[in-house]
Parts: C-alpha cells; structure tokens; sequence
C-alpha cells in the first residue's frame, strides 16, 4: 500500500550554518582544484622539457593528457559537490584522489627527469620522489571504488557475498601496497624490478581488487533490479561509472597477463578513459539526482578506507621493519599475527571517527531513527509502534517526553503512546503533524528538558521522524479502519442474531396462542355447531327458525373469533374502511384509553396491503406490551409513513416491532418517550 508521501526536507538543506561554516569548505575545495591544477601543470611543464609530452612513453606509460585531465576532473567535481553542500562526504571523496594522483604524477615527472636526463635538482630528492610516486599508486582509489560500488546505493551490505567481496577489497589493497614497503630501495626506481614475493603480491593484490570491482558491478545490477523511481536513476548512473571501470580492468588483465600484449594505446587507453568516466557519473549522481541515502554510503567508504590506510601502513611498516632485520618466513607471519590481532581496535577507533565525518553532529538522532526503522518490523499492533516512535523521537532529541497521536478518520485521536513523563512547568511542547499528501495522521508533541531547548538539528530529525511515520500511520489508519469495519460487522451480526431470535420467540408464542385460541374458542364453538346442527335436523319443521337464529349465533362468534386470531393480516375493517378505522377499532377492542390521530389525507398515498398489515400489527403488538402507550399519531411526513408510539419517559416498547418495520424496509427511530416508525410510501397519485 504505497501513495504520495509528503517529502520532508533534506536536513543538508535545512541546515543553516554561519558565513564562517559555509566559507571554509570552499576554501579547502579552492586549495584542493588549484593544487591539482599546479600539479597537472608541473607533470606537463616537467614531461615537455623531457621531450616525452606526445611520445608513446608519455601518452601511455605516463597516462599525458587523460591521467592529468582525469584527476583534475575529479577534484573539479568534488568541489562543486562541496561548495554546494559542506556535509556531502561524497565531495570530499572526489578531491582526494585528484590531489593524490596529481601529485604522483608530477613526483614522477620530476624524477624521471632527474634520473634519467640529468634534470636539475639532487639525485636524493629525486629517489625519494620517484619512491613517493610508487607509494601514491592506483591501489587506494580501486580499492575505495570497488567497495562504493558493494555499499552503493544505501550503505548496507546485503548478503554474505558482498561482505566477502569488501574484504577482498582491503586485503588487495595491502598486498599491492606491500612491495612498495618491503622493497622501497627497488621502487625507488625510475623502472622497479621487484623480486619474485613483490611480484606475487603485486599480483595477487591487483586480482583481489578487480575481482572486487567487478563484484560491486554484479551488485549494482541486483540492486538495480529491485529499485525503483528515483533510487534506480542513482543506481544508472552508478553502473555508468562502474561498467566501463570493470569493463577496461577486465581488458587490461587478459591483453597484459594472459595474451602478454605489450603496453600500448590497446591495452592502456580504455582504462584511462573509463577513470575519466567515473567521478563525471558520480557527479552527475549527486547533483542532478540527489543521492539521499550517499551519507552512509560514505560513511561506509571513510570507514574502509581509513581502515586500508591505517592498517595497510602499520601492517607494511612492521612487516617491513621486522623482515628486514629478521631474514626468514616466520618473522613475518608473527608480524602478519600481530597486525590482524590490533585489527579490531583500529577498526573501532575509525568507525567513530568515519560516522562523525559523515553524520557530524546529526550522528546521534540518525542512529535513533536507524534504530526505530530495525525495531518498527518487530512491533505488533498500533500501540507498540506508536510506544516505539515515541521512544526514537526521545532518544533523537534528548526531550524530555515525546506524545504520538494516531488520527482516525474523523481526525480524533485513535491511539496515543507517550514516552517520558514533562515534570511540572515544563516548557510549551512542540508540535509537529504526520501527514499523507494533504491528510493529517497524526501529530508528535515534544516536551524539552528544561534548560535545553530543541535545536536545529533536533528540528530536522523531528521532520525526519516524521516522513519515516507517514507510511507507517497510513498503514495504522488502514488497520484501525479494517477493525472498526469488522467490529461494525460483528454489531450488525449480532443484531440479526438478535432479531432472528426475536422472530422465532415470536413465532413460537404465535403458535402457543394459535393452539390456545383453537382450543379454547375454535373447537368448543365448531363443537356446539355440529351439535346444533344435529339438533336441527332432528327437530320438527316448526321449531327450526328459532333453532336456527342460535345457529346463526354460534357461527357468528366462530368468524370473530378466526379474525381475531389473524392479527388484522385479513382483517375486514382494513380492507373494507382503510388503515385509520382499522386502528381505531384494535383501541376499542383492546380496550385502549390512547388516542389516535390522523394527520393528513392518506388516501391520496395510501400504503401497500403489506404495510398496512404491518403498522396495523406493530400498533396491536405496542398495545398487548401495556397500557403505557397514551398517543398514536399516523401521517405522511417526507415522503414516509409515519406512526408515532409515545407514552410517558422511559416508555419501553417491544423490539419486535422494529423487526416488523425492518420486514418491510422501514426504519425505526428510539425516542425518550416511544418510538418513531417509518413505513415506505407510493409516490402521490
């Protein structure tokens, strides 16, 4: 059950910082676009003095001008996404590898010049930065894109298998950059030959990864699969920056490792195209199509990536350290043993400081409402659900008590869940209503501690609060109309049951009286008829006309008693004289003190036999109750029949007779002193 829910507003765009918070972010993107810039410009400045600016070295083995290019881009894209929006981790994502591979780049440069063509500058400065450039390598930015790709485009790694593949990621990650600490005097080199373990590790390091990208590729395609609207377009442009990636990686390992083609535009080029691809879709990901769950994406992305940088340092370090000193195998397991074991507390350190890079001071209201979206799929029934947002909204606010109000349809409140108690002289709450479109659900009432007003950001997490509770009302609401619906059911059964028990009493004391009036009244009379019809055929010709004026009696009181006994169904004074005499004689026979009083001319919309029959009965069944029926009004009112039973207050009439009315698709109206009947009418002649 999906509908139109209201879109709250983004909490980065609700967020107004000072000019001094907005300033700095752009300041830094600033540095950063120009220190790329610079850097592109000492790689170019430094591979044209070499002469090697358009060569095949330059273009391909150096990466001159789509490397260069590329990087730039990157930076230049980050820091629209930042200037734009200061809390987008993504930005900051963007300009790291454009000032760390421009940099690399012109470290490069600079010493192959140096190196190679006795280019001005000390041979030291050259090494160490021709060991910086090697140290500044691919691995890091594949790692970290292979593991956006699995988190993409939520954050949550769903399924063990891209749990495996992250891992696959960051063991890459160290065994690439391995060598380049265990052998840094062979990569500080213009041209490294590393020995056979640098290589196996290169190798090996270099499979992890890839296989890693093209596993985040297989997932964007499932997720894509399973998304839609707006969360699809993300994805599209996620596989638009992740297939060309895979595709070129792909390209580059079977022409260079398994058809040993040498380096060439062939084998190098749609790699460098396919980088130049990737942050212009990402770029195009968060600014035309804002990404709203990309915070925990990057939340995600800090986190291994810092876990690569900070792990893969201290395990390269200490490998390095202690199998330089140590010759042999084992000295290094032992290093291996101790890295993994100090693993877990690093990673703990960094998960604190990566959610504070992405959510900053929003951190502990997002992980309320995380929280509440986990438990709300455990909660059974309206007022745990409701207890559960009441208990989220406190725990994001710090409030003193929360209040969620569920609205019915009429718009009175349904259910209602507080969390807290506000002491006494707590300040005015704050108020803030769950809508569906232009439908008010509900409303959330904020009780502040005292001496702690609701801040901004308490605010939007409020709002938050509330998109998440839209649905869910709506779905509370649909439930609560479900209920009433079925107890409305239940109501109407058991008043049928009721009815239907009535009509059988009913007709059972129908029956009773039936057998006790022919047996009382019938039968003795038919028994004195054929008696005296005996007698009268026996007895001389002379005596039979007064024989036969007794005769004449009996069988008169025979007929009265058979219409008596019909209940006016049949009764001659109804369909002879009409409905008001047949009323006034049922008083008379009842013995009745009530009056009767006929507004109107009925015969100009005279009822049908049945409804006749059926008013005329309802009155005899009203009469047989008591004597407390004092007036009986009968007249044409809006287009119905109208019978008014009145007595004194608290006069109880029975409640057969609504059946009766309801036999005949009348209506039955309770008052304080009787009882309103409604009988349908033809129209007017």
């Amino acid at each position: 059950m999906t509908g139109p829910v209201t879109r709250t507003a983004d909490p980065l765009e609700v967020d107004r910082a000072t000019p001094a918070a907005v300033a700095w972010p752009r300041w830094v993107a600033g540095l950063c676009v120009a220190f790329a810039v610079t850097a592109a410009l000492v790689d170019t400045a430094c591979m044209a003095l070499r002469g090697h600016l358009v060569t095949e070295f330059g273009v391909i083995d150096h990466g001159w001008p789509i490397i260069p290019l590329t990087e730039v881009v990157s930076t230049v894209m980050g820091a629209l996404v930042v200037t734009r929006d200061r809390r987008q981790p993504i930005g900051w994502l963007l300009l790291v590898p454009g000032v760390t591979t421009t940099l690399a780049l012109a470290l490069d440069a600079y010493s192959g010049w140096v190196l190679l063509d006795a280019g001005p500058g000390p041979m030291v400065v050259a090494v160490v930065c021709s060991w910086l450039a090697s140290f500044l390598g691919a691995q890091i930015p594949f790692a970290a894109n292979a593991v956006i790709l699995l988190l993409a485009p939520d954050g949550r790694l769903i399924g063990r298998t891209r749990g495996l593949a992250v891992v696959a990621a960051v063991a890459g990650c160290l065994l690439w950059s391995a060598p380049t600490v265990l052998e840094a005097a062979v990569y500080a080199q213009t041209e490294p030959r590393p020995s056979a373990l640098g290589q196996i590790l290169f190798v090996a390091g270099l499979v992890l990864v890839d296989a890693a990208v093209l596993a985040g590729v297989v997932s964007l395609f499932v997720r894509r699969r399973r998304e839609h609207a707006v969360a699809r377009v993300q994805i599209q442009w996620f596989v638009v920056a992740a297939v060309p990636f895979a595709g070129s990686i792909v390209w580059l390992l079977l022409t260079g490792y398994v058809l040993h083609w040498p380096r060439s535009a062939a084998t190098h080029l749609p790699l460098f195209l396919a980088e130049l691809v990737f942050p212009l879709a990402i770029a195009v990901a968060v600014l035309r199509y804002r990404l709203y769950d990309i915070t925990v994406v990057l939340n995600r992305a800090w986190l291994l990536l810092g876990t690569t940088a900070v792990v893969g340092t201290a395990y390269v370090l200490l490998v390095g350290t202690i199998g330089g000193s140590l010759p042999g195998f084992w000295p290094a397991v032992l290093a291996s043993a101790v890295v993994a074991c100090l693993f877990q507390p690093i990673r703990s350190r960094i998960v604190a400081v990566a959610d504070r890079l992405a959510y900053g001071d929003r951190l502990e209201p997002y992980e309320a409402l995380a929280e509440l979206v986990r438990r709300l799929g455990e909660s059974a029934g309206a007022d745990a659900t409701l207890a559960e947002i009441a208990a989220a909204g406190r725990r994001a606010t710090g409030a003193e008590a929360v209040t969620i109000e569920l609205y019915g349809e009429s718009g009175d409140p349904v259910a209602v869940a507080r969390d807290g108690a506000g002491p006494a002289g707590s300040p005015p709450a704050h108020h803030l209503r769950i809508t569906d479109g232009r439908t008010t659900l509900g409303l959330i009432r904020v009780v502040p501690a005292p001496g702690r007003p609701l801040r901004r950001r308490d605010r939007v997490a409020l709002a938050d609060l509330s998109a998440q509770a839209g649905l869910v009302f709506r779905n509370l609401r649909l439930e609560a109309g479900r209920q009433a619906r079925i107890e409305e059911l239940a109501r109407i059964g058991e008043q049928l049951r009721a009815s239907h028990d009535r009509l059988a009493a009913a007709r059972a004391e129908e029956l009773r009286r039936l057998e006790l009036t022919v047996r009382e009244r019938i039968s003795p009379t038919l028994q004195r008829l054929g008696e005296e019809l005996a007698a009268l055929a026996a007895a001389p010709p002379s005596s039979r006309n007064g024989r036969w004026n007794e005769l004449s009696d009996h069988i008169g009181h025979c007929l009265a008693a058979l219409r008596a006994l019909s209940h006016g169904v049949h009764s001659d004074v109804l369909d002879s004289l009409g409905l008001p005499a047949a009323l006034a004689a049922r008083l008379r026979q009842a013995g009745s003190s009530a009056r009767l009083t006929v507004s109107g001319d009925l015969s100009r919309r005279p009822p049908s036999p049945a409804v006749a029959a059926a008013m005329e009965r309802c009155v005899m069944q009203a009469l047989a109750a008591g004597p407390r029926i004092l007036h009986i009004v009968v007249g044409v009112v809006d287009d119905a029949l109208e019978v008014r039973l009145t007595g004194p207050t608290g006069t109880a009439i029975p409640l057969t007779i609504g059946d009766v009315v309801d036999s005949v698709g009348g209506r039955t109206v309770v008052g304080e002193k009787g009882w309103v009947l409604h009988f349908p009418v033809p129209p007017a002649h």
